[in-house]
């Protein structure tokens, strides 16, 4: 068996949500993979080959990560179908246009900072951006 159903058993996913605006350049995907221990949280990814299977095994990690550290969250994992070396006006646009479609997704946890470790500045600014899920200047 091959392909997104080997992906998929009793753990999760729960949700799978495409997100697409051709409009603002936009394709994405949320990938909720489990909350028996609380809501999903797991980061943004943002590269030009990601796609909803990586997404998925990006979600499980997660899921067994935050199991695995005794954290009350599920794992989930939200990609970016864009090149990020864009210049930073036009991929906080595709940040904020992301948060905001999905700014009713109460399942998962946007810009958690539990997410931070490790990571530089430019990520750091770019939590801001979905901190309000549909806007605002909370960088």
């Amino acid at each position: 068996m091959t392909g997104i159903a080997v992906l998929e058993d009793r753990l999760g996913p729960v949700k799978r949500i495409h997100v697409r605006e051709p409009g603002a350049g936009l394709e994405g995907v949320l990938v909720i993979d489990n909350v028996a221990l609380g809501p999903a949280i797991g980061g943004l990814r943002m590269a030009q080959d990601v796609g909803a299977a990586e997404c998925m095994r990006l979600a499980r990690a997660m899921t067994l990560k935050n199991a695995a550290a005794g954290l009350a969250h599920g794992g989930g994992k939200s990609v970016i179908k864009a090149d990020p070396r864009m210049p930073a006006d036009r991929k906080q646009h595709l940040i904020r246009a992301f948060a905001h479609a999905l700014r009713n997704e109460t399942d998962y946890i946007f810009g958690h900072r539990r997410n931070l470790h490790g990571m530089g500045e430019g990520r750091d600014r770019s939590l801001g951006w979905t901190a309000g899920r549909a806007g605002g200047d909370s960088a």
